[in-house]
C-alpha cells in the first residue's frame, strides 16, 4: 500500500524509520519509488528557514531597515546556493562545498536572530548602552547557548511560586551585547519574607552537552549541537562569548511549614570586564504543603552497576546513599524493574530507604523464555528451574520488607514488551508466582490491546503498562476502562518511543514535556502509575563531570539517542541533576496540587460548603483544553501552565484557610 502523507511535506523528510514490534508471524515490507535527497540540498533548505526566521524577528522588532543589508546578503547567498544545489551531483567536491557553505551561512543567520533578541531585551530592561543584559526565564524552557533566539521576560524579576515541601526554579539568561564577558561570577542573596521570615535559594550554572550532528538520533530534531542539560553547582565562574548566552538555574527548596507570603531578594552577576548587574527575585510561598507521600506509583529502573563504573575509585557506600537520597528527593525510588538473581536487601537498608520515602520495590524480574523483550530470554528447556529460583529470590526479599512493615510496596515485573507468542508461558509462570506470593502485584508491559480479557492473561496480571499512545484513542480508553472494571490497574510508560508529537525525555525535546507528562497529562488521563526502563544508561561515559559549563559528558545513551534512559549525570561528589529531571519532579509535584485540591473540596463539602461555592474549584480539576487537548496536542507555553497551577494553589488556600 502507498504510504499516506498525512499532510506531511515529504520534501522535508530527512529519514524514514520502520519499526515492527515482534510480530508473531512472518511478513514482507516492499519499498518502491524511494528517492533520496542529498544532504547538501537539505542543508541549503535549512539555510532558507534560518534566514526566514531572522527576517521575521527583524520585522517583529521593527529593526528590518537597520538589518536590511545583512539580511539581503544572506538572501542572495542562499539563492545562489539553492541554484547551485539543483545542478550539482552528489558525492562531488562541489557538493561538499555547498554543504559547508550552507552550514556556515545558517550559523550566521541564527546568530543574527540571537542578536535581534538580545537587542530587544536590552531595550525592554531600560538600561543605557549596557555591555550585557539579564533576562528572567521559566524553568520549563531550554535556553540554547548559541544560534537560537530566546524570549524570556526582559525587564521583569525572576518570579517563582512554591508550596512547602516543594522545589521550584527559574532561570536567568546572561546575554552579552557589546563584547564577550570574562570570569563571570554570580550569587544570590537570602530571600526576605513576611515578619522576618527568610528563605534560601541555590544558584548554579547551566551546563551543556554536545549532541553530535554527525551522529544524529533516530528521532527528528530541530537542531543538534550544544544543549542545556546538567545543572552544575560546582562551577564558580565562566566566560560568555559575545555571540552566545549563558543561563543560571535558581532553585528554591521550600521547607514544610514555611510562612506564606512573598520573599524578595536578588541575583547578582559580576563579570571581570563589565559592571556588576542584579535582577530582582520574588518567591511566592503558598499557604499549604506538598505531602512527602506520593500520589502516583512509579516503577523506574536505576542501573546501580553504572554508578561505580563511572565514579571509579571514588565509589563507596556513602556515595551510594547520596544517589538513594537524590532519587527520593525527586519523588522517585532506588529501584530496578530488571532485578535478577541477587541477595535480598538487609533490614537496615530497607528501613533507611523507607525513612527517605521509598514506596515501591521490584522483588524480581521474570524474563520470558527464548528471544525477545529487553533481553535474550531464558533457555526454554530450563525455564521451570529459572522460575523456581525467581520465586525463592522474591520470597527472601519479601520477608525482609514484611519484617519492616512494608510488604505492600513490593511487586514483580514479568515478560518485558512481549507479544501473543509468550502469553501461555506468561500465564503459567504467573500462576506459580501467585501461588507462592499471593499478595504481591504482578506487572507487565506485554502487548495486549484489551489487557488480557480475551486472551485470559488478565487472570495472571494485576498491573498492565502500555505506552502512552494507548491512552490517546477512544478504543484505547474503552479497553482501559474494561481492564479496570475487571479489577486490574493500567499504568503507562515511555522509552525510546513514542516520538514527537508525544512527550518524552529526549534532550532535544522541550523541557516542559516531562512536567506536562507527569502533571497535567497524568491528571487528565489518570494512569495509576508510571514505568521507565532506565535512568543511568551511561555507556559512553567513564568519568564524572568535572568541568563546565561546556562539559565532556556524552548524552548518547541508548544507541544514538540523547537522554533516552539517562536522566541525570555523575559528578565528582555524587549525582548531578538535569533540567529534564527537575521538570520531571515538578510534574509530580503539580499532580500533588490536583490531589490536594480534591481533598480540600471533599473536606469543604463535608463541612457543608455549598455546591455553588465549590463549582469553581471543581472546574480546576479538569485540565484546560488549551493546555492539554490530547497527548499529541498540547501547549508548550510555560506561562499557561504557571497560570493554571496558580489558580489551583489559590483555590487550595481558600478552601483550607
Amino acid at each position: 500500500a502507498e504510504m499516506p502523507t498525512g499532510g506531511v511535506d515529504l520534501s522535508r523528510v530527512d529519514s524514514v524509520h520502520f519499526y515492527q514490534d515482534r510480530n508473531p508471524t512472518e511478513f514482507t515490507i516492499v519499498l518502491d519509488g524511494v528517492r533520496l535527497i542529498p544532504k547538501f540540498r537539505v542543508e541549503a533548505g535549512h539555510l532558507r528557514e534560518a534566514i526566514d526566521r531572522a527576517g521575521a524577528l527583524a520585522r517583529e522588532q521593527g529593526v528590518l531597515d537597520r538589518l536590511e543589508a545583512e539580511l539581503s546578503s544572506l538572501e542572495a547567498a542562499s539563492v545562489a546556493l539553492e541554484a547551485a544545489a539543483v545542478r550539482t551531483s552528489p558525492d562531488t567536491d562541489e557538493a561538499v562545498g555547498i554543504e559547508e557553505r550552507a552550514t556556515k551561512l545558517r550559523i550566521e543567520a541564527d546568530t543574527l536572530a540571537l542578536r535581534i533578541t538580545k537587542e530587544r531585551a536590552a531595550m525592554l530592561t531600560g538600561l543605557s548602552d549596557p555591555d550585557y543584559v539579564l533576562v528572567a526565564e521559566s524553568s520549563m524552557v531550554n535556553i540554547m547557548p548559541d544560534g537560537a533566539p530566546f524570549e524570556g521576560r526582559p525587564g521583569k524579576p525572576v518570579e517563582i511560586a512554591v508550596a512547602g515541601g516543594e522545589v521550584e526554579a527559574g532561570q536567568i539568561i546572561i546575554a552579552p551585547l557589546s563584547k564577550g564577558l570574562r570570569d563571570v561570577e554570580f550569587g544570590v542573596s537570602q530571600l526576605a519574607g513576611p515578619r522576618g521570615a527568610t528563605l534560601t535559594a541555590e544558584l548554579s550554572a547551566m551546563g551543556y552537552v554536545y549532541t553530535d550532528p554527525d551522529v544524529p538520533p533516530s528521532y527528528p530534531v530541530d537542531r543538534l549541537g550544544w544543549f542545556p542539560d546538567p545543572i552544575l553547582p560546582f562551577v564558580e565562574s565562566f566566560d560568555v562569548d559575545r555571540d552566545k548566552v549563558q543561563s543560571l538555574w535558581l532553585s528554591v527548596t521550600c521547607p514544610r511549614g514555611q510562612r506564606a507570603g512573598v520573599y524578595r531578594g536578588a541575583v547578582t552577576v559580576a563579570p571581570a570586564n563589565a559592571p556588576e548587574q542584579s535582577i530582582p527575585v520574588n518567591v511566592r510561598v503558598f499557604g499549604f504543603d506538598v505531602p512527602k507521600e506520593r500520589s502516583l506509583m512509579t516503577a523506574i529502573c536505576t542501573f546501580e552497576y553504572q554508578l561505580p563504573r563511572v565514579h571509579g575509585d571514588a565509589w563507596n557506600d556513602e556515595m551510594y546513599w547520596k544517589y538513594v537520597d537524590f532519587l527520593h528527593e525527586h519523588r522517585m525510588n532506588m529501584d530496578r524493574i530488571y532485578r535478577g538473581h541477587e541477595d535480598a536487601p538487609t533490614l537496615e537498608d530497607v528501613k533507611r530507604m523507607l525513612a527517605g520515602g521509598q514506596d515501591a520495590w521490584c522483588l524480581r524480574y521474570i524474563v520470558q523464555p527464548g528471544e525477545g523483550g529487553s533481553g535474550t530470554g531464558v533457555d526454554p528447556t530450563t525455564f521451570d528451574e529459572y522460575v523456581t529460583q525467581a520465586i525463592e529470590d522474591s520470597e527472601a526479599a519479601y520477608e525482609v520488607f514484611k519484617e519492616a512493615g512494608a510488604e505492600d510496596i513490593c511487586y514483580i515485573y514479568f515478560f518485558d514488551e512481549v507479544g501473543v507468542q509468550h502469553y501461555d508461558m506468561l500465564k503459567a509462570a504467573a500462576a506459580r508466582v501467585r501461588e507462592a506470593l499471593p499478595g504481591v502485584p504482578l506487572m507487565t508491559t506485554a502487548r495486549d490491546a484489551d489487557y488480557g480479557i480475551r486472551s485470559g492473561v488478565s487472570e495472571a496480571i494485576d498491573i498492565w503498562v502500555p505506552l502512552t499512545p494507548g491512552f490517546n484513542t477512544d478504543q484505547g480508553t474503552e479497553n482501559i476502562a474494561k481492564a479496570r472494571a475487571n479489577g486490574d490497574e493500567v499504568w503507562w510508560y515511555i522509552c525510546i518511543g513514542p516520538r514527537r508529537p508525544y512527550a518524552n525525555m529526549f534532550i532535544e525535546y522541550d523541557a516542559i514535556e516531562p512536567r506536562l507528562l507527569m502533571g497535567a497529562m497524568t491528571q487528565k488521563y489518570q494512569p495509576e502509575g508510571f514505568l521507565y526502563y532506565a535512568t543511568t544508561m551511561w555507556g559512553p561515559n567513564d568519568h564524572p563531570i568535572t568541568e563546565g559549563p561546556y562539559t565532556d559528558w556524552n548524552p548518547a545513551s541508548f544507541k544514538i539517542n540523547n537522554g533516552d534512559g539517562s536522566w541525570f549525570c555523575a559528578g565528582e561528589d555524587g549525582p548531578i541533576t538535569t533540567i529534564r529531571f527537575e521538570n520531571f519532579r515538578d510534574g509530580l509535584e503539580d499532580l500533588e496540587y490536583y490531589k490536594l485540591l480534591e481533598r480540600a473540596i471533599d473536606d469543604a463539602r463535608a463541612r457543608g460548603v455549598s455546591a455553588k461555592r465549590l463549582a469553581k474549584a471543581e472546574a480546576l480539576l479538569s485540565v484546560p483544553e488549551e493546555l492539554v487537548t490530547t497527548l499529541t496536542e498540547y501547549s508548550r507555553d510555560a506561562a499557561l501552565l504557571e497560570g493554571h497551577r496558580l489558580e489551583i494553589a489559590k483555590a487550595i488556600e481558600r478552601l483550607t484557610r
